[in-house]
């Protein structure tokens, strides 16, 4: 049962959700189990940082949701090279069919 979020628009037009799911002192292990739970639910604003150290289990977490987008904010820079979220490509045209946007703040 998918909850029905708020969001504000974007200055490009895009919808960004008012409510999301914060990754920050998660492990690997925990940040996937959590997204995934909350991507059941309807959550498409992931928080991370690359300093949380947890971008593998967030790339491997959105694989399961073929055809959704998912919004992740990254305030220190890029993910680090060579993670799975960061071979996510920004399109929907993906291997996995994840829409990923990066925003960064």
């Amino acid at each position: 049962m998918a909850l029905s979020i708020p969001t504000i628009t974007l200055n490009d037009g895009r919808a960004m959700p008012l409510l999301g799911l914060g990754t920050y002192k998660s492990t690997e292990k925990e940040a996937e189990k959590a997204i995934v739970t909350a991507a059941k639910y309807g959550y498409r604003l992931i928080d991370t940082a690359s300093s949380y150290k947890n971008e593998d289990s967030i790339g491997s977490a959105q694989a399961g949701f073929r055809g959704k987008t998912f919004l992740l904010p990254q305030r220190y820079g890029i993910p680090r090279s060579g993670s799975v979220i960061s071979k996510v490509p920004s399109t929907a045209a993906s291997t996995v069919s994840v829409s990923t946007t990066l925003i960064f703040t």
